[in-house]
Order: C-alpha cells, then structure tokens, then sequence
C-alpha cells in the first residue's frame, strides 16, 4: 500500500495527509478551509439532523417516507408533524399543524373533484 503524502492545495483550499479507507485499497481526501476546525458533515443527510434530534434513532425518517410514497408538501407536512416527538413542544400543538395542512390537502381535494366535473 502506497505512503500517504501531502496532497497539494486545491481552489485555495489545502487538504491533510491521505487517509486509507477501512474498507478498501484506497484512499479519502478531506478538504477544509484553512484554519477550519469544526468537524466534517456526515456523508449522508439521514446521518445528521439540525435544530434537534426528535426524529434519530428511529428506522425510517419521515423524508424516507415521504420520497417513497410520493407525497406532495402538504402531506409530507402532515406527516412530518404526526411522527415528530420533539422536546418542549407540545404533542397537541404538533397535531394541530398537521390537521392544518391536512385541512388544506382536503381543500385541494375538493377544488380538484370540482373542477373535473
């Protein structure tokens, strides 16, 4: 396996030492502001949450089952708020905005069901 080396300075930005991967023959390149400290992001969005953690931990997130079913902002709202858990929020206040968007997916609903008739 090849000795890390010094990687040259990129778009003005300056990268470490090469790291070997763990689980293969190669290498991953970090690139940070010189002087950055604050750590790296995680390599996916569903590793991280920002503004709490009311949805880690869970098997799916909501944005999962939002994507794999198709829905639409207003349902995605209404489940988002249904499934959130969030500390110092009131459990009613969550479903009080959720039947909020759900009120307004009936109201698309119904200017839908008129229109085509």
């Amino acid at each position: 396996m090849p000795t890390p080396t010094p990687a040259s300075p990129v778009e003005g930005r300056t990268a470490p030492l090469l790291e070997p991967c763990e689980t293969h023959a190669s290498y991953t390149i970090t690139i940070q502001q010189p002087g950055d400290s604050s750590p790296l992001p995680p390599a996916t969005a569903n590793e991280h949450q920002v503004g709490g953690d009311h949805y880690q931990g869970r098997a799916m997130q909501p944005w999962d089952i939002i994507e794999a079913w198709g829905l639409d902002f207003f349902e995605g709202s209404v489940l988002g708020y249904l499934l959130r858990r969030k500390p110092g929020v009131k459990r009613v206040d969550d479903l009080r905005k959720a039947r909020h968007y759900l009120d307004k997916c009936i109201e698309r609903e119904l200017k839908r069901d008129q229109a085509s008739y």
